[in-house]
């Protein structure tokens, strides 16, 4: 289990593959952590994009397979802490 971090453009920690196995796409999930909250009023298409980055950065990684299967899960569940992330910064601001 990785140690949650500080997140650079919000208060909130983050812990990388959250809900999945950690692997040497680790940075990759850091990276989509860090773009779920610094775009947590972007919409739709803010998400999308940190999607496919993190899809394309695991596939980068050499796991292109698992890139797929990460983009399909957070396609299907990231809409729950993309949710939560605006309603805590709408009704905080």
């Amino acid at each position: 289990m990785t140690t949650p971090e500080k997140c650079p453009y919000c208060d909130k920690l983050v812990d990388g593959c959250t809900l999945w196995p950690e692997g040497d796409w680790h940075d990759c999930c850091l990276a989509h952590d860090h773009a779920y909250h610094a775009a947590d009023r972007g919409g739709f298409w803010a998400r999308r994009r940190a999607d496919l980055t993190l899809a394309r950065c695991v596939t980068a990684s050499g796991h292109a397979l698992m890139g797929k299967v990460m983009f399909l899960g957070v396609r299907l569940f990231g809409w729950i802490p993309w949710l939560k992330q605006r309603c805590s910064a709408y009704f905080s601001s």
